[in-house]
């Protein structure tokens, strides 16, 4: 009987170690230092340093507009330094955090992306002209060869969606986490959206050729 006892005892200890190994185990399953879900804001802080760490002195855009007033100059006109298409990189996150927000449900953060994509895009534009717009970061869904739109296209496309971010950003539909600029104040990015706008308008009042109506 002792023995069976002890095979009882060594067992009921074996089982009990199991269960409560296999609980402690399961608690290290959620990380409560990382998200366990994705969200919006975990997109913008690093958009928003991406973004406004922009330098348009860099040597590649410098020397396309130094072949505007030193024609002539071999080392101007024919020996640019490299760019890349980096930018679309950056407008998939932009992408993406549009994504989440409508599945949250935070428009403010759709807004964003509006001017977001505003602005990068305009840059592509002034270094390279025509580009994919409209036609642009679908290759997720099949499409890798976009149509190029021409850079009018482009402008006209980037003012109306300053005026939708202008129409979404609101005080009133929350504070925006993740904003390292303004501190999650939408009236703030509304402002910096009109401000950019402006002087979108005021860039192409000077070619004398943009309607602002197309």
């Amino acid at each position: 009987m002792k023995k069976i006892y002890f095979t009882l005892s060594v067992t009921s200890i074996f089982l009990f170690l199991m269960l409560y190994s296999c609980k402690k185990y399961s608690a290290y399953q959620n990380n409560p230092n990382s998200p366990s879900t994705a969200l919006p804001s975990l997109l913008l802080t690093n958009i928003c340093i991406t973004v406004f760490d922009y330098d348009p002195t860099g040597s590649a855009f410098a020397s396309r507009q130094l072949t505007y007033y030193e024609r002539g100059n071999s080392d101007v006109d024919y020996s640019w330094t490299s760019n890349d298409f980096s930018k679309f990189d950056i407008l998939r996150q932009v992408t993406k955090m549009d994504e989440l927000a409508t599945q949250t449900g935070e428009e403010n953060y759709r807004g964003l992306a509006k001017f977001f994509r505003a602005v990068l895009f305009s840059q592509l534009t002034e270094i390279y002209g025509d580009i994919p717009y409209s036609d642009a970061l679908g290759a997720l869904t099949g499409n890798t060869k976009p149509k190029y739109d021409t850079q009018e296209q482009v402008y006209a496309g980037v003012l109306n969606e300053l005026e939708e971010a202008n129409s979404i950003l609101d005080d009133s539909k929350g504070n925006i986490s993740g904003d390292i600029i303004y501190g999650g104040k939408a009236s703030q990015w509304k402002k910096l959206v009109n401000a950019f706008r402006l002087r979108l308008l005021i860039h192409l009042s000077k070619k004398g050729q943009y309607n602002p109506e197309y």
